[in-house]
């Protein structure tokens, strides 16, 4: 298969212009058409340091999330956090470099209200942890990336010999997702891999209201404690399921 390569991404001003277009397109046909333009004007173009190779074009069945999103882990590698939240290359990478893939996973020809659709999914405005969880590109890294586990030190990981076991874990259940990481609590590494180890293991029938109910608990809790300091012990004792 053909690798794709990334050598640019948007620049600023073609986020602000892409904004407006998305306003004034009467069609998602004629938005896309914008793109293109933007997308083949250097002067709209910001130089990556270093190309992204991808080896493939993501899978964008909804069972494939998770192959799809440690294959961008893998391509983009890891980001500083400025990096990581930048709606330049998310934006760039759903509109233009993995725009099938989007088309299929995230469609929004022939939609009523196509446009909150690309706003949610496509077109990356200013970064909040809600958002990059929505996005369809931003979001398959960002969850690779905080449940990559290269050193095999939790047991998931360790008994299944595989460093991606709580990425494909995640991108089982989209409650998960939205449940764990859309939440300040997901930012916490300790708070986080306490949290995912315990749910991996849990044989509750209905994981979702399980998620729901620890994550509203533990946010009850940080208002007046601060759970990152708690020992092991304690954030096991906090994150009571059924196992």
């Amino acid at each position: 298969m053909e690798t794709l390569t990334v050598q640019n991404i948007f620049n600023l001003s073609a986020l602000d212009i892409l904004s407006e277009r998305l306003k004034t397109a009467a069609t998602s046909k004629d938005f896309f058409a914008e793109v293109d333009e933007i997308a083949s004007n250097p002067e709209l173009l910001l130089p990556l340091p270093a190309p992204i190779e991808f080896p493939f074009q993501l899978n964008s069945e909804k069972a494939g999330d998770s192959g799809s999103a440690i294959t961008l882990l893998e391509a983009v590698g890891p980001l500083n956090p400025a990096d990581a939240a930048d709606p330049r290359l998310w934006s760039y990478l759903a509109l233009v470099t993995l725009r099938s893939y989007m088309e299929s996973r995230w469609p929004v020809e022939g939609e009523e209200k196509w446009q909150n659709k690309v706003k949610e999914r496509w077109l990356l405005g200013k970064p909040s942890r809600r958002r990059l969880i929505r996005h369809g590109i931003s979001r398959l890294w960002w969850v690779a990336s905080l449940t990559h586990d290269a050193d095999l030190e939790y047991q998931a990981s360790r008994e299944s010999n595989d460093e991606f076991a709580y990425v494909k874990w995640a991108f089982e259940n989209q409650n998960r997702i939205q449940s764990i990481f859309e939440r300040q609590l997901g930012s916490n590494k300790r708070v986080r891999w306490a949290l995912l180890e315990a749910m991996q293991k849990s044989k509750a029938k209905d994981q979702s209201k399980e998620i729901k109910r620890i994550t509203k608990e533990m946010n009850l809790e940080s208002g007046f404690r601060q759970l990152d300091v708690l020992d092991s012990d304690e954030l096991e004792a906090l994150i009571r399921v059924e196992v």
